[in-house]
């Protein structure tokens, strides 16, 4: 909702809190992904990773 909504708000800076603008924001099937795009998309995936890793790993069962 952020990337369709954040023109229409004249709020730019709320596009880039979105994934989806990483992803399609360069149009990457006419001039290819960019790569500082592909870099933030990544880190994003690790960190989100690292946090449920380490949620699940401190979770009780008893």
């Amino acid at each position: 909702m952020l990337d369709a909504f954040g023109p229409q708000l004249d709020a730019e800076w709320l596009r880039r809190l979105s994934p989806f603008y990483y992803y399609l924001g360069g149009e990457p099937l006419r001039y290819g992904f960019q790569w500082t795009h592909l870099a933030v998309l990544t880190v994003a995936c690790l960190l989100v990773t690292a946090v449920a890793l380490r949620c699940f790993d401190a979770r009780d069962l008893r």
